[in-house]
């Protein structure tokens, strides 16, 4: 996930360079949510510092023997005050990064714009292509030719990436999951709570598991 910061520091520049992926980076969008989440935490961190400010007035009135009563009920409402603020952020926070979720990472100024890969520019070249007397197969082909292959279906061709057949898990992922509940004896429901979160963190949380989630 790109960091905030980089898109607040030139959001059209970003939008303009992203455009070379085929990506429409919402830019009002983003600065209405930015804007509002600020707003938000503005006014949570406020209640937060007022809440504590009348936490110490109520020692010190209790000290001298005053009456709290009048403190405590305004504490009561101040406390569910903070409580819908802090959930009204959260689901702006996660509105937020569930967008930023999506943006793909900016590519080097020296990458060409480009429909697809027929476009691309050749840098280098080594060795002779070989050249064979029968039809030769792609990947796709041979992999889903086998009983328990790779998923190649059109929902998943925006992905670029396959899945095993028999129990969705994506391929690339498999040997280390297996590796670590070999290992440390984990759980597999524990497994896959946790590539969720590290795909996230990574990355690639769109790409691995909006399919996943089909």
């Amino acid at each position: 996930m790109l960091d905030p910061k980089i898109i607040r520091s030139d959001a059209q520049a970003i939008a303009e360079a992203l455009k070379k992926k085929k990506f429409e980076l919402d830019v009002n969008r983003l600065a209405d949510l930015d804007s509002r989440r600020k707003i938000l935490q503005t006014a949570t961190e406020g209640l937060q510092n007022e809440r504590n400010l009348r936490s110490k007035s109520i020692g010190k009135a209790k000290a001298a023997g005053e009456d709290v009563s009048e403190i405590l009920s305004s504490m009561d409402s101040m406390k569910t005050d903070l409580e819908e603020k802090k959930e009204q952020l959260n689901l702006l926070q996660k509105e937020l990064n569930d967008y930023l979720l999506t943006v793909p990472n900016v590519p080097s100024n020296s990458v060409p714009a480009g429909v697809d890969e027929n476009d691309n520019q050749e840098i280098s070249k080594w060795g002779t292509p070989k050249s064979f007397d029968f039809e030769v197969k792609d990947h796709t082909e041979l992999g889903e030719a086998l009983e328990q292959g790779l998923d190649f279906e059109e929902r998943n061709q925006n992905y670029r990436f396959a899945l095993r057949r028999d129990d969705w898990q994506n391929s690339a992922t498999t040997p280390c999951t297996d590796s670590i509940h070999a290992r440390y004896s984990y759980s597999r429901a524990w497994l896959y709570r946790s590539e969720r979160a590290l795909f996230s963190q990574c990355g690639l949380f769109v790409r691995y598991w909006a399919v996943a989630e089909v």
